[in-house]
Parts: structure tokens; sequence; C-alpha cells
């Protein structure tokens, strides 16, 4: 039996960017707390035909195709409780730039791209979501958006961090007025995970992993499966928790030692 909703009916949790590192790991934590889960890719589902599990193929930055990909995906599967919009990320033409030192090579287009890719994606989908979300009060329902360490430090690239801290504006917009519907929204900033999309990004940096270990409190880096934890805690157990923005990085934040020293 799935997990039910506070009315006792079986619940669906929503993850975008399902078929990455973090959005998989997401996934995989709201199906083993017993609920449904529609996940949302430009990616194929990495683990076709796990039950309770729907996949759609869908670019986050279109809101056509966002509206289309949430009614053929939500369509038969139980009431929308919890969504995790996980995905995005550094695109990868400004790792190389900060790596090089070179901001000049960050051009309209990449910024312009960076903040579609990071930030309007996640106004898309929770706009879009909003009509499934519902207005009972009486059902705990939770939005997260993703944001990173990189949008609360001086870590370098401009566009990435500029979208990761406009998403905390988003949120600081929506509690208000989601509130007042019985909906809480909070952020999770993660610091660095290793993980294959992040390795590839930075492969031109060597060393580039080893400093930035060097840089947290903790002497290691984030699994996305820690990670993943942040956005089960919010959904499902921190139910009086709202307009808040949890970091999750080891104590990268805090030491701050450069990745470049």
């Amino acid at each position: 039996m799935g997990r039910m909703t506070d009315a006792g009916s079986p619940a669906t949790a929503l993850v975008s960017g399902a078929s990455g590192a973090l959005g998989g790991a997401v996934t995989d934590a709201f199906l083993a707390a017993g609920l449904h889960v529609l996940g949302l890719d430009l990616a194929p589902a990495p683990r076709p035909g796990r039950p309770s599990y729907r996949h759609v193929l869908v670019d986050l930055r279109d809101e056509g195709a966002v509206e289309s990909a949430l009614r053929d995906g939500l369509d038969a599967l139980p009431p929308l409780t919890h969504i995790a919009s996980v995905a995005g990320g550094a695109l990868p033409g400004e790792p190389a730039a900060a790596a090089a030192d070179d901001l000049g090579s960050i051009d309209g287009d990449l910024f312009r791209r960076s903040i579609d890719a990071n930030l309007t994606s996640q106004w898309l989908l929770t706009r879009g979501a909003l009509r499934y979300l519902g207005d009972r009060v009486d059902i705990d329902r939770s939005i997260t958006l993703t944001s990173s360490l990189n949008g609360l430090s001086a870590w370098g690239m401009p566009a990435y961090s500029a979208a990761k801290a406009g998403v905390h504006g988003l949120m600081y917009g929506l509690v208000d007025p989601l509130g007042r519907r019985g909906i809480r929204v909070n952020v999770v900033a993660p610091g660095t995970a290793r993980t294959p999309r992040t390795e590839a990004i930075w492969a031109g940096s060597p060393g580039h992993f080893e400093r930035l270990e060097a840089g947290t409190a903790v002497g290691r880096l984030a699994t996305s499966a820690e990670v993943a934890e942040v956005y089960l805690a919010l959904a499902l157990r921190l139910r009086h928790v709202t307009g808040q923005i949890l970091i999750v990085d080891g104590g990268q934040s805090v030491i701050h030692r450069s990745p470049a020293g």
C-alpha cells in the first residue's frame, strides 16, 4: 500500500530532473516512502519499470510542453501532494570560463540560457502544477525548489549564481500566497556533489573536487542520497517549515576556502 494523504488516500510526488543523479535519488526516496512519483526530464527514465513510477520526457523551459506533460503524466495517478523541482545545473560553457577566469566568454546567450534552465523552468513547473495541488487545506502539500551554494556565496559562475539566487526570490514571492492555500514552499541549496554530470563539466580542471573537499567542514562532499533526504524531510516530516533555504553543503559555506586556493 502506498503512502496516504492526510485524508487517507494514496498520494503522488512530482520530481523534475528525475533522470539525473540528484533527481533520481529524490525519486528513489519518495518511492521508498510509499508515494507514487511522476518524473519529468529531457532524458529517459534511468530505471524504467519501477512500481508506482511514471516518467514523461519534457523540456521544462517550454511552457506548453510542461502543461502537456503534467496533464498527461498526472492522469490516473493519485492526487499530487508534493513537488521537488530538481532539474537544472551549470551549463557546460560557464564552468570552463570560470576555470580560465574568462568572464568575457559568458555572453548574453549563455546568461539567458542559464536563467531559463535554472530559474524560469522552476517557475513554469510550479505554475503548471498548482492546479493539481488543489486547495484542500486539510491535506499537507509542499513545493521544494532547488538552488545552490553558488546562489549564496562567492564561488564564481555569475550566470548560474544569479539564476540560483533568483530561486530564493521566487520562493519568497510564493510563501505568503501559497501559504494561504495551505501549501508550503522551501528551497534546498546543495553544495557540491560528485556526479557523472559534474565530473564531465569540470573534467578540464584537474583537482577540482579535491579542492572542494578541502573546503568543507566534514572533509568530504555530499552524496546525492544524502541531499535527497532533505527533500523527503521537507515534504513529509517538517510540516511546519515554509519560506526557508536549507543549505546542504557539509560546511562549505561556513569554512569557505576558495576552490582555487
